[in-house]
């Protein structure tokens, strides 16, 4: 009982930890947890968050894996595999791993909105605009859903309905850089520059230090003159 006490106190160390941004630290305190409980899926989990976050993906797959080979039903963990497997580009992987978070939480909003996402660096608009719709049906209020959704409908070139989902993701969020920048992106397609000029202006406020927005404002500034 003893050890299995001192196990579960390094792992709340690890999540306080990972919940602060020290991640080595956490690091640390998730190997600690391990030597003492070797089959603590969650340990192993957490130690996986923290790899991610330092972008050190092969060992999160490795921890991820070893917390699924522990606990076979563990959502969390399918889903941040699929996080790994995207970062690194293995797109149909991850779509495999959110798939399986989604049979596990099938409730779960963040899941669809990850596997439309997946779908989305595929190509595979359709796909990808099914999974985030139904992640906005689960959470109306999710701002993320309706920025990516923005974007795919924008890489399909369905640029009208980008900037409805821009618009939304920013009635929600009125601070976000991104979606100014891309609601401006997508006006731009459209030859509408006053109002591209105007959102990526917009952007450069709440974020001046970004250089893809710049660098549009320049373009648009020259577009306008010739046009």
């Amino acid at each position: 009982m003893e050890r299995g006490g001192d196990a579960s106190s390094y792992l709340a160390k690890g999540n306080a930890y990972l919940d602060h941004g020290k991640l080595d630290l956490a690091i640390s305190e998730f190997q600690k947890a391990v030597q003492l409980k070797p089959d603590d899926a969650k340990a192993h989990l957490g130690m996986g968050r923290a790899y991610l976050r330092k972008n050190q993906y092969d060992l999160a797959i490795e921890q991820f894996k070893e917390a699924l080979r522990l606990k076979p039903d563990f959502a969390e963990a399918y889903g941040n595999l699929g996080n790994a497997y995207y970062c690194t580009g293995q797109y149909a992987e991850a779509i495999n791993q959110y798939k399986k978070t989604i049979e596990l939480k099938p409730d779960y909003a963040k899941a669809y909105l990850d596997l439309g996402t997946a779908y989305g660096q595929k190509g595979q608009y359709d796909q990808a605009i099914e999974q985030i719709k139904r992640a906005v049906e689960l959470k109306p209020d999710y701002a993320k859903a309706h920025l990516t959704l923005g974007w795919v409908y924008g890489s399909d070139g369905q640029y009208d309905l980008a900037i409805e989902q821009f618009e939304k993701a920013l009635r929600l969020e009125p601070g976000n850089a991104m979606a100014y920048y891309n609601l401006a992106c997508a006006y731009s397609q459209k030859g509408r520059y006053d109002e591209a000029i105007k959102n990526v202006k917009r952007s450069l406020e709440l974020d001046p230090e970004d250089k893809e927005a710049r660098d549009l404002l320049t373009r648009l500034e020259k577009r306008k003159k010739l046009w």
